[in-house]
């Protein structure tokens, strides 16, 4: 876990220096050459919004090794489903987290959304 207290404080800090507007820019703000979608809070609407969960799912993958160890506690009825959705809480606030920052920091229409690594 080393480096983390570096990190919340780095995205706590660039979170209060974030611009606001960037969550209600119009299509108008962005380049001719931008997709722009319609602007807003959410410019692509659900369907760009579930193309982006289906882009980080997999930061989710590997909460089965919670229920492999659950042998090991003394009450895995209880244990197993507080640990996943412990787990599924921290993951799900720290992708929020920095998606804010993200979109904050910069227009969304400046973001590459590929998922290429060519």
């Amino acid at each position: 876990m080393k480096g983390n207290e570096i990190r919340l404080p780095v995205l706590c800090l660039i979170f209060l220096t974030a611009d606001l507007k960037n969550w209600s820019l119009s299509p108008d703000d962005a380049p001719d050459s931008a997709d722009a979608g319609n602007g807003g809070f959410m410019p692509f609407g659900l369907a760009g919004v579930l193309r982006g969960a289906a882009t980080c799912f997999y930061g989710f993958i590997g909460f089965d090794c919670i229920a492999a160890t659950g042998e090991e506690v003394r009450r895995p009825h209880k244990a197993i489903p507080v640990a996943i959705l412990g787990s599924l809480f921290v993951v799900c606030l720290s992708y929020l987290a920095v998606s804010a920052v993200i979109t904050l920091m910069w227009p969304y229409y400046g973001l590459k959304v590929s998922t290429d690594t060519h």
